[in-house]
């Protein structure tokens, strides 16, 4: 029953998303009320971001942790499912993560052109990839931010 109320509540989320995602060319002003381009212009921050995180790549992870530690910055980590990174394997890599006052945010499934998915695709792709976050951390994580492959 607790896998189905998060099923359902991804669901709810995702469907607020299809005007956004069926749009086609010449809709930007659409996407533009899904898609967050900047922060307070008159605000002096960035934001530090991580994409695919492949399981290559985990000392690298675990080096950007160290420095958000020593500096007191946080990143967000933006996890392909396929570059095998999000296994129970990695479960400790990611805890980490979020201990360091990082995020974790989806860049989906696998790297392919959104625009290119029907919505239940996408829909189904993107549930997914939390279901394996959520396996890899042994707990729900609620994922906050998308970064889709190719912009």
């Amino acid at each position: 029953m607790k896998k189905l109320k998060k099923m359902l509540a991804l669901l709810l989320c995702l469907c607020a998303l299809l005007p956004a995602l069926s749009c086609g060319e010449g809709n930007e002003e659409i996407l533009q009320e899904f898609a967050l381009h900047h922060g307070d212009r008159n605000s002096k921050k960035i934001a530090l971001t991580v994409d695919d995180c492949y399981k290559s790549a985990t000392e690298w992870i675990e080096k950007d942790i160290a420095l958000c530690k020593e500096f007191g910055v946080k990143m967000t980590f933006f996890p392909l499912y396929k570059t095998g990174c999000l296994t129970e394997q990695y479960r400790d890599l990611w805890q980490s993560v979020l201990d360091a006052g990082c995020e974790i945010g989806c860049h989906g499934y696998q790297h392919v052109y959104y625009g290119a998915l029907d919505s239940w695709t996408l829909i189904k792709r993107l549930g997914r990839w939390q279901e394996e976050l959520d396996k890899t951390l042994g707990y729900h994580y609620q994922t906050r931010w998308a970064r889709p492959p190719y912009g």
